[in-house]
């Protein structure tokens, strides 16, 4: 899948996350300070978005294959 798109792609951002590391950040975010998640149509960092949108996108994790 890369060989394939990285040629077409300007940029590429390739995100390995699960949600236990997302719990992990929810509970001791001063060791994922750099840690950035997908939010619909821009990036932002986990421990700075509300408790509220990292529960979202942790549910949104835990239901992937």
């Amino acid at each position: 899948m890369l060989k394939t798109a990285a040629p077409r792609c300007r940029s590429l951002q390739i995100n390995i996350l699960n949600a236990d590391m997302l719990r992990d950040a929810q509970n001791h975010p001063e060791n994922y300070k750099h840690l950035l998640v997908r939010v619909t149509g821009y990036n932002a960092y986990f421990t700075s978005i509300g408790r509220e949108l990292q529960d979202e996108i942790i549910a949104r994790e835990s239901h992937r294959m």
